[in-house]
C-alpha cells in the first residue's frame, strides 16, 4: 500500500496546486484579453512575464511549467511524493487558463475544480468493484459460447 499512498498524496497535492494556481492566473491575464501575450517564437511577452505571480506551487516536490501550445495558455503542475520506504508517486495536471489564436489571448476560461480528497479506501473500494465487473465480463463471454458476442 506505500506505493498507492505515496501516489493518492502525489494526485492530491498537483491537484491542489493546479486549484489554486488557476485562479491567480486568470486574474492577472485578465486585462490582457484581445491582446499580444506570445511572441512569434512561442514565449510569453515581457508584459505577460512582469505580472505573473511568483509560482507559490512550487514547493518541494512540485514543478510548475508554462504548457507550450499556440491554441491554449496553460500551466502543468507535476508533484512527486515519496514515503518513508523510499516508495514515489507522481502526477502532473494542467490548468488551462485561456485560449490563443495567433499569439492573442481570445478569452479566459475556467474549469471544474480538480478533486482534492481521493483516499485510500476509495480507491481501494473502486477497484474491488472493477474486478467484480470485469469477472461477471469473463462469465457473460463464457456464458455466450459457442456464440461469441457477433454473427
Amino acid at each position: 500500500m506505500e506505493r498507492l499512498t505515496a501516489k493518492l498524496t502525489a494526485i492530491n497535492a498537483a491537484n491542489m496546486a493546479a486549484n489554486e494556481l488557476a485562479p491567480r492566473l486568470r486574474a492577472v491575464l485578465a486585462s490582457f484579453v484581445g491582446k499580444p501575450v506570445l511572441t512569434k517564437p512561442g514565449d510569453l511577452t515581457a508584459k505577460v512575464k512582469a505580472v505573473l505571480p511568483p509560482p507559490a506551487a512550487s514547493a518541494p516536490g512540485l514543478r510548475v511549467w508554462r504548457y507550450s501550445s499556440p491554441y491554449v495558455l496553460a500551466w502543468t503542475i507535476q508533484a512527486c511524493r515519496v514515503d518513508g520506504n523510499g516508495t514515489g508517486g507522481y502526477h502532473e495536471v494542467t490548468a488551462t487558463v485561456g485560449e490563443l489564436r495567433d499569439g492573442v489571448l481570445v478569452k479566459l476560461v475556467t474549469q471544474d475544480a480538480y478533486r482534492t480528497d481521493y483516499t485510500e479506501a476509495e480507491v481501494s473500494a473502486k477497484r474491488a468493484a472493477y474486478e467484480a465487473a470485469e469477472q461477471a465480463y469473463r462469465d457473460a463471454k463464457v456464458a455466450l459460447y459457442p456464440f461469441g458476442e457477433r454473427d
